[in-house]
């Protein structure tokens, strides 16, 4: 076990998750005598959302804090406990439990100290704290944390009426073949057979109905059902790769009148026999992301095989799309049989959004004076909505890159959800003065000023996203302005600038800068080195180290708080002076200098993806004011996709002179890969010259790279990890790149 006591701080990540249901177990011993304490938190940097809180006494007593409310419940001091937390995103609900006794359920996207906060699972914090009075020591055992999957649905036809038509009740999970319900393609509910209990669908004479599988293109799945052909009939049955029929065949089962069947796949018929009469269990594994699939009946395997084939041969898509219960039968049979207690599952894999940009870069070359656009595709691979936010970031001429030491006193010693309060200032502060350079701001004039309920070191933050940021590019961060009202003497003040990273997160420390304060009154910090705005997010914070309990070192306005005006940190992460408190602070950015000229955008700037879909944007390069040379910046995402939050695509742009661009039939680059899907080699053709080929992963980053000086190249991609890459040819006339999937 682990012994939890002194100065234990621990987190174990659990990767911000947004979707699906997940179950965090562990056991408890809390020592005799002794107390103990853990909590959620809604993301896994920590700091910056408590989403429950647990405390255990040494009388045995303890408190779950969760949604502002405190739930009292007891426990055996001295005694191992086992203690299970549910979390589920998707209804948003979370539930407690002891030794297989529910303590408390609640609204899981609620913070432990009450008001709104993020339907997100970001880590458990195992930290030696306990209730007033107690020192904390306890022991961990048995740390599991795993992902629980629900039924997605399932049928037994009961909830119907005999004579209804499943596609006109149910149209959510089921449809016909030429979209006509209750036409003779529809399925019939009836009483005259059934698995559990009297109802089961009808499928002869004209049946051609859709089950609904939602075109999945990742994950695990289990799809099963119960099947009856009467004596002297015949069933069919297959799987479309897409949800919209009549697009490709995943595979084909016969069951025919002489009780043998066939079953269709990869162009290969593979035999089996039945019994007619008989309720048979047929049930069906797909694994989209290793591409394969079983197909058992009544517990015995008949065939395993690759699932992105189709039934009739070759290569298709790797998707789960629907099943086709169509009155189907070879010549001479008759089909007519019956289904019943219809379920499908996710079993296993993806359930998190994963981005894919395609291409992985771009390098182009445009004439003065005019526009270009060029085609970005934002694929989402994984098994949930993505969601983008598209920031140009430009390399600005003698950006700031020196690392920035943090003072002695930056160092976070604060542990727990802090408490702050605001005071009403008697001689309110007022506005800031007037300057003709440009201010970043979101606050009015000083009106109150907050400070924490006990000492700890903490700072507030303004922050100014690259929507508001971005037409400054090329200007310098010159100057800091925050209202100080009463810190104490012993206690250090400084200005900090952060760089862009998460939304709720700051990214690399910028500039650090201690000041002595002018108290009561606005302080304008000139910093000694100005930090260049290159269109990227800036935190501008002011920090202190509060050593009493009594004073109000930052100004705030009289409200109401805009969503990046009450930025307040007190540990590794940072949050929002809401709910508590309701006003942004006075702190203010100076720029100075002159903007570039923008030539860099992106349409649209932001947008939500399904799950195997993509969004098509478009990245337009202006040169209308640009001299000739060479410009670079990133384009810069920041998803939902726990695993790419934050991803950069650079951009290079050469502007020359434009005679001549385009050119020739030379102009254009062509390029043949094979084959595609590569196993251990793969061959690359194009009509021009290849200079450099390289091959790069889904975020960028390249795995393999040759030097060619030829037209043709045979690349060993034999060890390179099987998944989705980029293949991108650089020639005298510029570079293309194509989709390389390796097995």
């Amino acid at each position: 076990s682990v012994k939890i006591d002194g100065t234990t701080d621990l987190i174990l990540p659990l990767g911000d998750k947004q979707n699906g249901t997940f179950e965090v177990a562990f056991s408890y011993f809390i020592e005799s005598g002794y107390g103990g304490y853990y909590n959620l938190q809604h993301f896994e940097a920590p700091g910056t959302e408590w989403a429950v809180e647990v405390y255990f006494a040494s009388d045995g007593t303890g408190e779950i804090s969760a949604d502002g409310a405190t739930i009292a419940f007891s426990y055996a001091n001295a005694a191992w406990v086992e203690i299970l937390n549910v979390v589920n995103m998707d209804d948003d609900i979370a539930e407690i439990w002891m030794d297989g006794v529910l303590l408390h359920t609640w609204t899981w996207s609620t913070q432990a100290g009450g008001g709104s906060g993020a339907n997100q699972l970001g880590g458990l914090n195992v930290y030696a704290g306990a209730p007033a009075g107690d020192d904390p020591l306890f022991y961990m055992d048995d740390v599991t944390y795993a992902q629980i999957f629900e039924p997605l649905y399932f049928e037994d036809f009961e909830s119907y009426t005999v004579g209804d038509y499943i596609a006109v009740e149910n149209p959510t999970w089921w449809e016909t073949w030429s979209n006509l319900p209750g036409s003779a393609e529809d399925g019939l509910i009836l009483d005259a057979e059934a698995f559990s209990p009297v109802n089961s669908l009808q499928v002869e004479g004209g049946t051609d109905l859709i089950f609904k599988l939602g075109d999945k293109t990742a994950g695990e799945f289990d799809v099963n059902w119960m099947m009856f052909v009467p004596t002297g009939f015949a069933g069919y049955y297959n799987f479309q790769h897409m949800q919209a029929p009549g697009n490709e065949w995943a595979v084909e089962v016969y069951f025919n009148t002489d009780g043998s069947g066939e079953f269709l796949s990869d162009g290969q018929t593979i035999a089996f026999t039945f019994s007619h009469d008989t309720w048979m269990d047929i049930d069906h594994f797909i694994n989209l992301d290793d591409d394969v699939a079983e197909m058992y009946l009544d517990g015995t395997l008949i065939h395993a095989w690759t699932w992105s084939t189709q039934a009739g041969g070759g290569a298709g898509t790797n998707q789960l799309g629907g099943v086709d219960f169509f009155a189907g039968a070879h010549t001479g049979e008759t089909p007519f049989y019956y289904i019943d207690d219809v379920f499908f599952m996710q079993t296993g894999g993806a359930t998190d959004p994963s981005i894919e940009l395609l291409p992985v870069m771009f390098d182009d070359t445009i004439a003065q004076g005019t526009t270009a656009d060029k085609d970005l595709e934002v694929s989402n691979v994984g098994g949930a909505e993505l969601e983008y936010l598209i920031s140009v970031v430009y390399d600005v001429v003698d950006k700031k890159d020196e690392v920035i030491i943090p003072m002695g006193n930056s160092m976070f010693f604060a542990k727990g959800n802090a408490e702050f309060s605001i005071i009403d200032l008697p001689k309110p502060g007022g506005a800031a003065p007037a300057t003709d350079d440009v201010t970043l701001n979101y606050d009015g004039p000083n009106a109150s000023s907050v400070g924490l309920t006990g000492p700890n070191e903490w700072e507030a933050a303004a922050k100014f996203p690259a929507s508001i940021v971005n037409p400054y590019a090329g200007m310098e961060l010159t100057k800091v302005r925050v209202f100080i009202n009463d810190p104490d003497p012993a206690d250090d003040l400084a200005v900090k600038v952060y760089g862009m990273n998460l939304d709720y997160l700051p990214g690399t420390l910028l500039a650090e800068q201690a000041f002595s304060p002018i108290l009561l009154d606005w302080n304008e910090i000139t910093l000694t080195t100005p930090i260049p705005v290159t269109g990227e997010d800036l935190w501008i914070a002011c920090y202190t180290n509060q050593t009493t309990a009594t004073t109000h070192a930052i100004g705030t306005d009289a409200g109401p708080s805009v969503y990046n005006g009450d930025w307040i940190s007190t540990g590794p992460g940072w949050g929002h002076l809401l709910p508590g408190i309701d006003a942004n602070w006075n702190i203010q950015g100076i720029l100075t200098g002159t903007a570039i000229e923008g030539w860099l955008s992106t349409d649209p700037t932001s947008g939500t993806v399904a799950a195997g879909d993509f969004d098509d944007v478009t990245v337009t390069y202006d040169a209308s004011d640009l001299a000739f040379g060479t410009y670079t910046a990133n384009l810069v995402f920041t998803t939902n996709d726990p695993v790419n939050q934050f991803l950069e695509l650079p951009v290079t742009l050469t502007v020359v002179d434009g005679t001549g661009i385009g050119e020739g039939e030379d102009a254009r680059i062509e390029m043949l890969v094979y084959p595609n899907p590569a196993r251990n080699a793969v061959n690359v053709q194009s009509n021009i010259t290849i200079d450099r080929l390289s091959i790069y992963n889904h975020i960028g980053q390249v795995v393999a790279e040759v030097l060619v000086n030829s037209n043709t190249a045979n690349v060993n991609v034999d060890g390179i990890e099987a998944g989705v890459y980029f293949i991108r040819i650089e020639t005298a006339n510029g570079y293309t790149t194509q989709k390389l999937v390796i097995e």
